[in-house]
């Protein structure tokens, strides 16, 4: 089926297309979710409202080439929205999932977005950007390093410096009593 007749069949509401769709898309789509969480129940509810988003939408889409790019685009920021409204999204973001602490070391997270944004923007330009483009635009450490020219250990290197000079500066502000 081409991308032109799944837009329009998907677009009428026909079953078979959007089951066909959803198919295609959906380890994708899962596989970004587990950025940023390893609760595989979260992750579908989060991925099943961005599809739903989708089927809603998808009448809207006029380049047939751009719907895989333009499902990514939906359903990546159904995930996000889903993630910012829990409050472990922040220790997510903030902190590898993957690194474990012991439990007298390990900071909580109590700050709102905004602080945390505005904590964002003081890294290190290049520690930033590619902060940014890993956690908040979902790009790989492959894309980044293709995307801005340094390798993908150096992108890896500027997200682990990213996360450890937040980590500094929240437990900073929270000893200070700002958290």
């Amino acid at each position: 089926m081409t991308n032109k007749e799944l837009i329009h069949q998907c677009s009428k509401n026909k079953r078979s297309a959007q089951e066909y769709l959803y198919n295609q898309y959906f380890d994708a789509m899962f596989a970004i979710g587990k950025r940023y969480t390893r609760d595989e129940d979260k992750i579908i509810e989060w991925v099943n409202n961005g599809f739903l988003k989708v089927f809603k939408k998808i009448g809207t889409v006029r380049n047939e080439e751009a719907l895989p790019g333009w499902i990514k685009s939906v359903v990546y920021r159904t995930i996000l929205d889903g993630i910012r409204s829990e409050k472990r999204y922040w220790e997510a973001i903030v902190f590898d999932l993957d690194y474990t602490m012991e439990a007298d070391n390990r900071v909580v997270i109590d700050h709102d977005y905004q602080l945390i944004k505005d904590q964002i923007k003081t890294l290190p330009d290049s520690s930033r950007k590619v902060f940014e483009l890993f956690v908040f635009e979902g790009f790989s450490h492959r894309d980044i390093a293709k995307q801005i020219g340094i390798s993908e250990g150096t992108s890896k290197w500027h997200l682990n410096n990213a996360r450890s000079k937040l980590q500094e500066i929240l437990l900073e502000k929270k000893i200070a009593g700002f958290g």
